[in-house]
């Protein structure tokens, strides 16, 4: 049986419909000292992130914050 893949633009297309993006600039050195937290933590840059975010919306009384966010 022949195996089938999924376009890039099919991908592209869901991923604009069902999700946003954020872009964040840091100073030279930025991404590589919160990479560094990340790796502490055993999570990629994106996914200590998105902990960072949920864990002060839950500290704020917003835990709903975390399924907006995927986390």
């Amino acid at each position: 049986m022949r195996k089938t893949h999924t376009s890039s633009a099919v991908k592209d297309r869901y991923n604009r419909k069902h999700y946003e993006q954020i872009i964040l600039r840091t100073a030279n050195g930025g991404r590589a000292a919160i990479q560094e937290l990340a790796e502490l933590h055993g999570l990629s840059v994106s996914s200590y992130l998105r902990h960072l975010v949920v864990a002060d919306g839950i500290a704020h009384g917003k835990p709903e914050i975390s399924g907006i966010i995927g986390g």
